[in-house]
């Protein structure tokens, strides 16, 4: 994992924090014109944090501009910027709803009122199941991390019965060791990152 990349992931973790909605336009924002109430809960709440596809449409210019705003602490700056940004990037799907509640809040005739929800729900229904495929696809990888914990668990529990049994024979093996001159102790015994008496962790794959 890039360095880049670790930021990216900073980001959306602050603002998972902050507690913002990511799918909201920015409010005040200059850029952004302001929409009608109803426009603006089209949509909200589909993600509290965006997804690592959003970071990959930015620009070099963009990217920096976070990246600086990150660096230096600003998280209202931060927050602010990433609405807009969000709100540029936003699913074509959006785009068009928010121009379909437009006429549909200017449109008096009903039928013309009826057409525009018609369209307004085929949208709508492929926004829902973009968020269901979302969510189906962060289940699958959840589940498939929480396996991998569980096999990781069970070996450090057969690790700590396994020297928990024989915890007399390691003692004595270890202080055999460190009876020893250091060229002739075990490798790991020589690595700095382990406290003399502990014993090695288990293999990782």
């Amino acid at each position: 994992m890039g360095w880049m990349f670790k930021r990216w992931i900073l980001v959306a973790v602050l603002l998972s924090l902050s507690g913002m909605d990511l799918t909201a336009e920015p409010a005040g924002s200059p850029d952004v014109p302001a929409k009608p109430a109803e426009s603006r809960k089209i949509g909200n709440g589909f993600h509290r944090r965006p997804p690592k596809a959003f970071f990959a449409k930015l620009t070099p210019k963009e990217r920096a501009s976070l990246e600086k705003l990150a660096r230096a602490g600003k998280k209202e700056e931060l927050r602010k910027r990433m609405r807009e940004l969000i709100y540029k990037y936003r699913p074509e799907e959006m785009k068009q709803l928010d121009l379909l509640s437009e006429r549909y809040l200017k449109t008096q005739n009903e039928k013309d009122r009826a057409e525009i929800r018609s369209e307004m729900e085929k949208l709508v229904r492929i926004l829902f199941r973009k968020r269901q495929d979302f969510t189906r696809n962060t289940i699958l990888e959840t589940e498939q991390k929480l396996a991998r914990a569980q096999q990781d668990l069970q070996r450090l529990k057969q690790h700590y019965r396994q020297t928990e049994e024989n915890s007399e024979k390691v003692i004595a093996g270890q202080v055999e060791q460190w009876c020893q001159p250091p060229e002739q102790r075990k490798r790991w015994m020589r690595k700095p990152s382990r406290e003399p008496g502990s014993e090695p962790p288990p293999a990782q794959r």
